[in-house]
């Protein structure tokens, strides 16, 4: 039996330095906090709600930073 040789994998996108990933994260939980998300299915808005989450108008949700 013949054994194939596979090349590995390399990825084709530039990963971000440590300071843009920190940055990128600083502002989805600013984003979070103020604007805030859209949360339909009932039982995972209460979860949400349990765990901090603030509802602002009916299905509408803000996440403390």
């Amino acid at each position: 039996m013949e054994t194939l040789e596979i090349e590995p994998f390399k990825p084709r996108l530039k990963v971000f330095s440590k300071e843009q990933a920190t940055a990128i994260h600083m502002a989805a939980l600013e984003i979070l906090a103020t604007t805030g998300f859209k949360m339909e299915h009932p039982q995972v808005r209460e979860l949400l709600v349990d765990a901090g989450c603030r509802i602002e108008n009916e299905d509408w949700l803000t996440m403390p930073a």
